[in-house]
């Protein structure tokens, strides 16, 4: 991770997922997909929604063509 990055203060028990999931917000994403429950169980932070890969499918499966 860049000097500009940091790490999220998140209270989970994997100290691993906290820099994966801090990547992923540091790079400003909308949706992080897992399925890692204790991730799961947090839903959102800040404006990064966690979602499941049924979750995101599903997602995927309702948008319009122009929206992807």
């Amino acid at each position: 991770m860049s000097e500009n990055s940091a790490l999220v203060d998140i209270d989970i028990s994997d100290k691993n997922d906290v820099l994966i999931f801090s990547t992923a917000l540091n790079a400003n994403t909308e949706l992080f997909v897992t399925g890692d429950t204790e991730l799961l169980e947090l839903g959102k932070i800040r404006t990064t929604r966690i979602v499941s890969p049924r979750q995101f499918w599903e997602k995927l499966k309702t948008q319009q063509p122009d929206e992807q």
